[in-house]
């Protein structure tokens, strides 16, 4: 009689074990939830489970209540425990930004390494001057010619090497901007 009921435990035993791992992987690929949603629902399928296995096997002389709560409100806690462990996002937080300290590192040292370097400017302007009461309505025209040392993909199997940049600048109308204050003619 003994040896049927242990074997009657062990099996809900098992049973039980095995919903509470089925429940925590089903909650832990549902990516749509929170962490606090998987544990949570979790510990809740996890307590029912267990809540019901415990009234199931309680003996017939005790009350089932007392055993369905002690076994549910056990399954349940030890689920929560492990779901905060299981559903631990701090340390794949702390991983994410520990990649992405270092991608922004090389990025700022690619970037240094590749930047031009100014090696002359000019302004290209108008060959007379514009009157005052007009400059605020040009934007004046420049070049600027920069040194660097790079290789840039011309095609799929050519590679081009750049020394100098040379940029011009065409000068522009500005028809929106502010005219310049001549003092208080009127």
């Amino acid at each position: 009689m003994k040896a049927q009921v242990l074997s009657k435990n062990a099996w809900c035993l098992g049973v039980g074990a095995v919903f509470m791992v089925t429940a925590l992987l089903m909650a832990s690929g549902c990516a749509s939830m929170s962490n606090r949603t998987k544990t949570i629902t979790t510990m809740v399928i996890a307590g029912a489970g267990a809540g019901v296995m415990g009234a199931l096997l309680a003996p017939k002389e005790d009350s089932r209540l007392p055993h369905g709560l002690l076994w549910g409100a056990s399954a349940a806690a030890s689920t929560g425990i492990i779901g905060l462990f299981v559903f631990d996002e701090e340390a794949r937080r702390k991983e994410a930004e520990l990649k992405a300290d270092k991608i922004t590192k090389e990025l700022a040292a690619y970037r240094e390494e590749s930047a031009p370097e100014l090696v002359a400017t000019n302004r290209a302007g108008l060959e007379k001057p514009l009157p005052v009461r007009f400059k605020h309505l040009v934007t004046p025209g420049g070049w600027s010619l920069f040194k660097v040392d790079r290789w840039v993909t011309s095609s799929e199997n050519e590679l081009v090497h750049q020394d100098m940049i040379f940029r011009f600048h065409q000068p522009q109308l500005n028809p929106s901007a502010k005219p310049i204050n001549e003092g208080s003619t009127k």
